[in-house]
């Protein structure tokens, strides 16, 4: 099942088009890889989806769930679902990285056997186990 859709989609800062004419589908369970030189587009790519108010959208349309976003405020879309995690994030104390992942998990499985389950394979394929019961941010 199709989660997300990006057709044509322009947008940077300012006046300034960083990224042009952007395609893109995510189906369910499907993962992507993001890879580029610095200042290439991909922060401004994943924060276009977010919403961030930064990013301006010259043209094109963002779909999640075959519903338009595009317009959607960062809070709108995070009710949907629809977050980012960067690279070096800021620390949230008392926020365990498991609890992060099981918020995140349970806008779309609503078992919490099975996000468990999700929650565990994802930190496995991405060597991240020992970091699940540590707060948030903390390495």
């Amino acid at each position: 099942m199709e989660i997300l859709r990006i057709e044509k989609l322009n947008a940077g800062v300012g006046d300034n088009i960083i990224i042009r004419d952007i395609n893109l589908k995510l189906f369910t369970r499907e993962s992507i890889l993001l890879l580029g030189p610095n200042a290439s587009g991909k922060s401004t790519l994943l924060n276009s989806i977010a919403g961030n108010p930064r990013i301006k959208i010259f043209n094109g349309s963002i779909f999640y769930n075959n519903e338009d976003i595009t317009s959607l405020d960062p809070v709108k879309r995070n009710e949907k679902g629809i977050s980012i995690m960067i690279q070096n994030p800021p620390r949230l104390r008392g926020v365990k990285t498991r609890k992060l992942f099981d918020k995140i998990c349970s806008r779309h499985i609503k078992s919490i056997v099975e996000r468990e389950k999700e929650i565990n394979e994802i930190s496995k394929a991405l060597q991240i186990q020992h970091l699940l019961d540590r707060d948030y941010g903390h390495g």
